[in-house]
């Protein structure tokens, strides 16, 4: 089996076929497969059999997932795919890099990246956190190892 990346995550289920809504944080190819980071800690790979935009997501539907209690351990999973289905962008993405402020240390993954012609943040699991992009907030970013240190205003992560 490849490596597999993380692009995306399982919003909800749509409907009663079975079908759900996926957020991909990157563009992909079209794929057969999209594998699924289930709660037990396995990843279990589904044959697409519908595959098209919805609003602001990607409406999919996997072989052998017909009702909406098939799909509810999907639901709120990460998304895997193999490398190879991404779609290069001129963008970086920080999605997937770990975040440390100088007093709090640890503190969350990047999940999202929210972005408007006024303002950029980052969205930070675990907690559902919404961090802004603030440059004298960000001390320091590693591409190598997918860091972003951080010194934040006292008390902002108690928000």
């Amino acid at each position: 089996m490849p490596d597999l990346t993380i692009c995306g995550v399982v919003v909800k289920s749509h409907g009663l076929k079975g079908q759900v809504i996926i957020h991909f944080y990157q563009l992909i190819q079209q794929p057969r497969f999209l594998t699924i980071a289930l709660a037990d800690g396995n990843s279990v790979p589904y044959r697409i059999t519908l595959f098209k935009p919805h609003q602001k997501e990607w409406l999919v539907a996997f072989e052998g997932l017909n009702t909406v209690t098939d799909v509810g351990i999907l639901i709120k999973r990460n998304v895997l795919i193999d490398p190879q289905f991404l779609k290069p962008t001129n963008a970086v993405s920080r999605i997937g890099y770990q975040c440390f402020d100088k007093t709090y240390g640890f503190f969350g993954i990047v999940s999202k990246e929210i972005k408007n012609q006024n303002a950029q943040w980052f969205e930070i699991e675990p907690g559902n956190r919404i961090i802004p992009q603030i440059q004298d907030w960000i001390k320091s970013i590693d591409a190598s190892a997918k860091t972003i240190h951080f010194e934040l205003p006292e008390g902002i992560l108690n928000l």
